[in-house]
């Protein structure tokens, strides 16, 4: 898989894949998905949210499903920082990425740079790091982390 890495990311690709996992009836009616892309901020380090309003349990499955799916369903190492919705974030990913049959490994309380190192050294192919950094306790963020322990 780290050769797919070093040749080039395509994000066509991961956003094909979110889409096929966010098919389903619930997310199509009355065009809640193209809302909440509208008030998601997706950015190089992946993407993040106020929890409950544009951030939720169900857009936090669908994103985990495509990672997974990207993935090759892999070893995956999920961490969390320590802000009061980290364990439901935590829960809803793991969920999206047992769905698509990874083997989810939890780090539990670890800073990002740890899960970036702890990618290659586990040999894991990549990680999902739950942390808005320097965003106000109401948001949260998942970060994608490839098999090379770099940022997708």
């Amino acid at each position: 898989m780290a050769a797919v890495w070093s040749s080039g990311f395509s994000r066509h690709r991961l956003k094909a894949e979110l889409r096929i996992s966010s098919s389903s009836a619930a997310w199509r009616q009355n065009g809640a998905w193209s809302t909440l892309m509208k008030h998601l901020k997706i950015g190089i380090t992946g993407v993040r949210g106020i929890i409950g309003d544009t951030f939720t349990p169900e857009m936090v499955v669908a994103f985990s499903q495509a990672f997974g799916t990207y993935m090759d369903s892999g070893r995956i190492l999920v961490c969390r920082d320590t802000r009061p919705s980290g364990p439901m974030v935590r829960a809803a990913v793991c969920a999206g990425l047992l769905a698509t049959g990874c083997e989810v490994i939890d780090l539990g309380i670890c800073p990002t740079p740890s899960l970036q190192l702890a990618v290659p050294w586990l040999q894991a192919q990549g990680g999902i790091s739950i942390t808005a950094g320097h965003n106000p306790m109401h948001w949260n963020a998942l970060k994608f982390v490839q098999g090379e322990g770099l940022y997708l």
